[in-house]
């Protein structure tokens, strides 16, 4: 375990929640020059992943050029893959300008106008079958040359970093509109359902692709409340030098807060986190009886009394 390779990947800005927590993980088990060999079921077991979601993270950081995959085999038996860690060597400490230049060139060959020879008639293609150029996705064989530029200039500008720490906002799940407005919130962006505040000045945002892959792991706790009460206490303890929470401790200070709460639940404690359940309606077991007025509806009254004091009579008492 290198705690400097979890933190350079806590640190990276521009990853989506999953494959923030997928890369963590890889460097959870790395060594100093950045290598780990963990199994794909170790991996889902400790991000909480399913296989599909497993493979398309590990697809995604691949494509950023943030680890390499080497497949491994002993003899006709596949072996765990090795991964090495790239982000650390190649000083990559964002990749938003990458995906923001990924999409201006998906964006830019999808509204490109189609060749002549595809809206040609069916017998002038057939004419110039030969004559007819391939179709290649220049777009997305081209180098980013603008997200190298940006990955450039925020090396020289010493890093990116998360928002300014926001501790007298109120605990609420409202969206600080000021983020809107300063471009904290890029476009395309999952905004965050609160921030969790840290001693170092940075924010922890708690997502809602965040709070659904962690909903697996802790089924019986309405994770929504359980955050609010984690807000709440590192709101309390901001200046305590006790207890201190930097940036990079959040997520496992998250776990040790869910964990405990399921240790309590099992030792027969109330949960402190219960989902909300909806109102049940009263339901009427006995049902009500309208007698008729005059000499049959009192013999009919009479006679269901009757009935009753018969019946507490066999369950061993008398109704007076």
């Amino acid at each position: 375990m290198c705690f400097s390779h979890m933190a350079d990947a806590y640190n990276l800005d521009g990853l989506k929640t999953g494959e923030k927590m997928l890369l963590m993980s890889l460097s959870n088990y790395a060594d100093e020059d950045g290598f780990c060999y963990p199994s794909k079921e170790t991996l889902m077991i400790k991000c909480c992943f399913t296989k599909r979601t497993c493979d398309a993270h590990m697809a995604s950081l691949k494509a950023l050029n943030l680890i390499k995959i080497t497949r491994r085999k002993k003899g006709n038996i596949n072996d765990s893959n090795l991964y090495e860690l790239l982000f650390k060597k190649k000083g990559i400490v964002s990749v938003r300008g990458v995906r923001q230049a990924k999409a201006a060139n998906d964006n830019s060959a999808k509204s490109a106008p189609p060749h002549d020879a595809e809206i040609a008639p069916p017998i002038m293609q057939n004419l110039h079958h030969e004559a007819k150029p391939m179709k290649t996705n220049s777009a997305k064989s081209a180098p980013p040359h603008d997200a190298e530029i940006a990955v450039g200039q925020i090396l020289q500008s010493g890093g990116a970093k998360s928002a300014p720490n926001t501790i007298n906002d109120p605990i609420n799940n409202n969206i600080n509109i000021n983020m809107v407005d300063s471009g904290s919130l890029q476009k395309g962006a999952e905004c965050p359902l609160m921030q969790l505040p840290t001693t170092d000045g940075f924010n922890f945002d708690v997502t809602q692709s965040y709070i659904d892959d962690l909903a697996p792991c802790y089924p019986d706790l309405f994770l929504h409340d359980a955050f609010l009460g984690i807000k709440q206490w590192l709101v309390i303890n901001k200046n305590n030098p006790d207890k201190p929470k930097p940036l990079s401790v959040i997520p496992m200070f998250i776990k040790f807060w869910l964990d405990r709460a399921i240790a309590q639940i099992k030792k027969g404690h109330i949960n402190p986190y219960p989902h909300p359940k909806k109102p049940r309606l009263p339901v009427t077991t006995k049902p009500v009886i309208v007698y008729q007025a005059g000499p049959v509806g009192d013999f009919l009254r009479e006679q269901d009394k009757a009935a009753e004091l018969r019946k507490a009579k066999a369950a061993g008492g008398v109704q007076k």
